[in-house]
């Protein structure tokens, strides 16, 4: 069985930072990779809040490429960036209020 069954992710979109983000899950609902697509100013930033738990590369080649799929083009209709080009986050502090603002309402909307 593949290791990415124990994983899942959920997209939000936020209106307040214009962008959308898709978040990679496991089976007990634990965010560990955030993927946010900021249409203001076409960037693509990765933010890995457990760096100490990082997912298997496996895992994390499926969620990026879902991450490719699910944030599709900018508002605009620009391709997003190269993954190399992605600007990485790895912390356990608080990210940037616009993954915060994602994760947010990604939480909130799972409470529905």
């Amino acid at each position: 069985m593949s290791p990415t069954h124990k994983w899942s992710t959920q997209t939000a979109s936020d209106v307040i930072n214009d962008g959308f983000g898709i978040e990679l899950l496991d089976a007990k609902g634990v965010i560990h990779v955030t993927v946010f697509r900021c249409d203001a100013d076409r960037t693509v930033t990765l933010y890995l809040p457990r760096p100490e738990e990082r997912p298997p590369t496996e895992v994390l080649d499926w969620f990026y490429a879902r991450a490719v799929l699910a944030l599709d083009t900018f508002e605009d209709g620009s391709p997003l960036s190269p993954r190399d080009e992605w600007r990485e986050i790895t912390s356990r502090l608080s990210p940037p209020g616009k993954i915060t603002l994602a994760v947010r309402i990604a939480r909130a909307l799972r409470r529905r």
